[in-house]
């Protein structure tokens, strides 16, 4: 008995001993091996080596999660505006589109700068078509482009803001009813109404449908380094009045500044090279225009006839499209005044030609019944048949002197010339060439015609002075043609600087008029 006890105490003290040594085991642990909690941690074992192995294990990369854009810090002002609008981010994930009037109900509309940290840049097609309800529309200078019809039928809409001119001339306008104006809102600058506009040197451009329907614009200078007017750019902007064009413009487009009724004066300048199609339809209130030329280009390839800039067809549709109002046309350039080109033109009193136009084509003027002043410049070789036909109530008629021709009928039925002076360079009158001109009662003759066509004066009833630039023996050598009765009838007077000692009759200038020596 007592030999058990003593083995039992022997294996106690041997139990005892081993609970002390794990107890000292444990207190040596990597505390990262085990939780707060007691719970073991699971290590994972190297994959590119075996438990054991002396090698240091090389480390794996661990997936990461995936990066999540993160909104930069916004100016406050960026993203004020109308609640609710619909948009649609872009391509670049970074600018989007509006895309509708979404739950809006602002009938002030403010475009903001920014949504949800995109930048709007663009307005989508028909995105406040039908909006009648809003008054004025707040567009930011981050905007690029405006697509058609978005405000169609924005009947109510009277106001347009911006901030940025520059920035609003570089917006590319889709189409019909893409700018907010084109109803007749009036437009703001920075929450000043806009009613002269002076273009700074930094605006190169003046895109198509910029300023369409703007009716708070009263003056405009366009600056020196615009080089372009565009499409519509200032169509039915019915309250400008005055429009300065410099010489840095080339180009007007097709129907730049149609509808503009309250323009009275219009000058165009040599810079420019091409006036597009309609480009002054509707301006019901023109009354005198400076040109470069007449047609589309300034090489007068095409639609060299003065309604093209009304949107005329053709030349047979001048008078129906050449505003009524429109009284003194002034041509600075070109090189020819095309066939027709102002036929039919009733309303035009007074046209100066300068002195690169070297040709006057066939009907060129014909029936422009209230012409009364024709200027033709020094540069004017030929005027064409039936140039100035039925022109009635032309009175004054001054050639250049390098006129060499002047064609069939070209001043036939003039009915209200009296006075015509031909110049020394006229070589020959073709047929009819005054006929029925009734009420002209003297015409000077230049010495360098040798030829008279048939009928060239016949019923010219009330023709009694002929002064002619030369001597007899001249006048006696020039081949007149058969029925001039207007000339046989008439008296000829022969020039004669000083008072002739010899009977006849003569004539010399007294205040530039030619006047009989007594």
């Amino acid at each position: 008995m007592r030999k058990f006890k003593k083995w039992l105490s022997i294996i106690l003290a041997a139990l005892l001993c081993g609970a002390v040594l794990l107890t000292g085991c444990d207190s040596n642990k990597d505390p990262d091996q085990g939780s707060s909690d007691g719970t073991q941690q699971t290590t994972e074992e190297p994959t590119n080596g075996t438990a054991g192995n002396n090698e240091i294990p090389t480390e794996q990369p661990t997936e990461q999660p995936t990066e999540q854009p993160t909104e930069q810090p916004e100016d406050p002002n960026d993203t004020v505006g109308s609640v609710g609008l619909e948009y649609q981010v872009n391509d670049d994930g970074k600018t989007c589109t509006i895309t509708g009037i979404g739950t809006c109900t602002d009938t002030e509309t403010v475009i903001p700068k920014k949504i949800n940290g995109y930048t709007v840049t663009k307005i989508g097609n028909k995105a406040f078509s039908d909006c009648s309800q809003i008054t004025s529309i707040t567009i930011p200078n981050s905007v690029t482009s405006i697509e058609e019809h978005v405000f169609y039928k924005c009947a109510n809409l009277a106001n347009v803001y911006i901030s940025d001119l520059e920035a609003w001339c570089k917006i590319s306008f889709g189409g019909y009813y893409s700018n907010p104006m084109y109803n007749g809102a009036k437009l703001y600058l920075n929450n000043e109404l806009v009613t002269e506009l002076v273009f700074p040197d930094t605006i190169k451009t003046i895109n198509d449908f910029t300023f369409e329907g703007c009716t708070s614009l009263v003056s405009v200078i366009v600056g020196n380094s615009t080089a372009s007017i565009g499409h519509y750019a200032f169509r039915n902007c019915t309250q400008l009045t005055n429009v300065t064009i410099s010489d840095g413009v080339t180009s007007i487009g097709n129907w730049g500044f149609e509808g503009c009724t309250g323009l009275v004066s219009v000058i165009v300048p040599n810079s420019v090279t091409s006036i597009g199609f309609g480009a002054f339809r509707d301006c019901s209130s023109l009354e005198s225009m400076t040109l470069p030329f007449v047609g589309d280009t300034k090489d007068e390839a095409n639609y060299t006839y003065f309604g093209y800039f009304f949107e005329a067809p053709s030349s047979v549709y001048n008078d129906d499209r050449v505003p009524k109002s429109l009284k003194t046309v002034v041509i600075t350039g070109g090189t020819s005044i095309g066939p027709s080109a102002f036929e039919g033109c009733t309303q035009i009193t007074s046209i100066t030609i300068p002195d690169s136009v070297t040709s006057v084509g066939k009907r060129a003027f014909c029936e422009c019944v209230n012409l009364t002043d024709i200027t033709l410049g020094n540069g004017v070789t030929s005027i064409g048949e039936e140039a100035f036909y039925w022109c009635a109530n032309l009175t004054n008629l001054t050639l250049g002197n390098s006129v060499t021709s002047i064609e069939k009928e070209a001043f036939s039925h003039c009915d209200s010339l009296v006075r015509v002076t031909i110049p020394n360079s006229v070589i020959s009158l073709d047929s009819s060439a005054f006929y029925w001109c009734k009420n002209l009662t003297d015409i000077t003759i230049g010495n360098g015609v040798i030829s008279i066509g048939e009928m060239a004066f016949a019923m010219c009833e009330n023709l009694q002075a002929v002064y002619y630039v030369g001597t007899a023996e001249e006048w006696n050598r020039i081949s007149i043609a058969d029925f001039n009765y207007g000339i046989t009838y008439a008296t000829i007077y022969y020039y004669s600087e000083t008072k002739p000692t010899t009977s006849g009759n003569y004539w010399r200038y007294v205040d530039g008029m030619p006047t009989a020596w007594e």
